[in-house]
């Protein structure tokens, strides 16, 4: 695949957008983007680098298809445009919960961060958990990966917390077998 061909790609199938529309973020004419599209013009260096710089893109994916497409933003940069996109939506729930953000102080964002790790590494073990499960009938499964599920769900319970990861053993073939490991 050649640039030209990449940057049609992207406009279509990525962005979805028309020829008239990417062209005019660069500041050409929709024909002279038109010709660059069908090679009948040829690329330009700087128009090459006009597009990476408006769109974001990746020298090294335009001119020889080595990944990534577009370059990596800054923390800052993904934070801003993910601000101007729920402006932009008018998403009432995720202004309002960006809003209470924005009032926190030092010691609710220690609490919050603590509560969003711990969801995380919860998440992560029941996922671990449901693959497992997933992949094998009870019959298939191992006497330790029945304990590692045994253990994950009442840990969750002595927790509070509910656990979607349960198989079809019932409780009394989970009581049997958390009496057989005391």
């Amino acid at each position: 695949m050649e640039a030209y061909e990449r940057i049609k790609y992207y406009r279509e199938k990525i962005l979805g957008i028309s020829q008239a529309k990417f062209a005019k973020k660069l500041k050409i004419s929709a024909s002279n983007y038109s010709n660059i599209e069908i090679a009948r013009v040829t690329l330009t260096n700087r128009v090459l680098i006009d597009i990476c710089e408006a769109y974001n893109l990746n020298e090294d994916w335009v001119k020889y298809g080595k990944e990534p497409i577009e370059k990596p933003k800054s923390r800052e940069a993904e934070m801003l445009d993910f601000l101007k996109k729920i402006n932009l939506e008018d998403n009432i729930i995720a202004q309002r919960f960006i809003l209470s953000l924005s009032k926190l102080n030092f010691e609710e964002w220690l609490l919050l961060d603590k509560m969003i790790s711990n969801y995380i590494k919860i998440n992560k073990e029941a996922n671990n958990l449901k693959n497992i499960v997933n992949n094998k009938t009870d019959d298939e499964l191992s006497r330790e990966e029945i304990h590692k599920l045994i253990d994950f769900e009442l840990d969750q319970v002595e927790k509070g917390k509910t656990s979607s990861v349960s198989t079809s053993i019932n409780s009394v073939d989970k009581e049997k077998l958390k009496n057989k490991r005391a």
